[in-house]
């Protein structure tokens, strides 16, 4: 603990440090709870309702709507892979988890540590593969789709396509989605681990003042962080309803229509609660642990 003087003669002292641990585990537990709830019911729902909308639909005209839509977007030529997966068995979104992190575990840790981000995209992949997703990786230029659960999803994955080997803007945005991802994992950080200035207490210097604008500011900027994610989520679902449009029915069009407002919506409301559980969990961190006056 430590007395600050502010500049109009007051004093205060700074928590203890076991208070400002306590102060911290329990923002961080808050974050994390505001946030779970959203994420686990939002992907129930969101694969349950792809999956109800895509069994709908004639698989016949569906998936010759997809060869077509892939022969006239002409992305064949800037490299463009489509890979369609039909799996004969069907696997819960657990057992897929589990048995990745068991392939995981005959690995070396070097290997695994030394591409994270080779790990990740594995195990998209296999989810991809059983129909709990759908998606386009921009590393090897491919759309991976399971035609038989999620191909109306495709044509927003076609929208991603065409964003990244169609517009130099939009394929810059893809590439920042990472550090924009990881932007906003790291701010709540930074906002919880950071101490609660006292009233007139001025910064020591950039990085002081730097943390205090983020801390201040921590629910506006997390969700500001996701913002080129779902502007890029949104301009593929629009090029990829474009393209619907001419080769599907109205009723079919409707559908991919439908399954594509789900997957938007997921994105936003996702944003929504990590900026929301951000806020909250930096209001209860300081709630517990903050300066307090010294009375003369």
């Amino acid at each position: 603990m430590k007395i600050i003087q502010t500049n109009d003669n007051k004093s205060y002292q700074t928590p203890s440090k076991k208070k400002s641990v306590a102060a911290i585990y329990t923002g961080t537990l808050v974050q994390s709870a505001a946030i779970a709830p959203v994420s686990l019911l939002m992907s129930d729902k969101i694969i349950d309702s792809m999956w109800r909308i895509n069994n709908s639909a004639d698989k016949n005209i569906l998936n010759k709507a997809i060869t077509d839509a892939f022969q006239k977007s002409d992305l064949s030529k800037k490299g463009l892979k489509l890979t369609v997966y039909n799996p004969k068995e069907q696997l819960s979104y657990d057992n897929v988890i589990l048995n990745y992190l068991a392939e995981l575990q005959q690995k070396e840790p070097k290997e695994i540590l030394k591409k994270p981000g080779k790990i990740i995209n594995d195990l998209m992949i296999k989810l991809i593969e059983q129909g709990y997703n759908a998606g386009f990786d921009n590393k090897t230029n491919t759309i991976h789709v399971n035609t038989n659960k999620m191909g109306t999803a495709f044509f927003h994955e076609l929208g991603h396509a065409i964003n990244f080997n169609n517009s130099a803007f939009w394929k810059s945005t893809q590439k920042v989605r990472m550090p924009a991802a990881l932007t906003s994992a790291i701010l709540p950080v930074v906002a919880i681990a950071k101490r609660k200035k006292a009233p007139g207490e001025e910064p020591k210097n950039i990085l002081d003042k730097t943390t205090d604008f983020v801390k201040n500011n921590i629910g506006k900027l997390t969700f500001i962080s996701m913002v080129p994610i779902i502007a890029e989520e949104l301009k593929a679902t629009q090029r990829g309803n474009k393209i619907a449009k001419t080769l599907l029915s109205p009723e079919l069009y409707k559908k991919v229509v439908n399954s594509n407002k789900i997957g938007a919506a997921s994105y936003i409301a996702t944003a929504l609660s990590m900026g929301f559980g951000a806020y909250l969990g930096n209001l209860v961190r300081d709630k517990i642990a903050k300066p307090a006056e010294i009375k003369k």
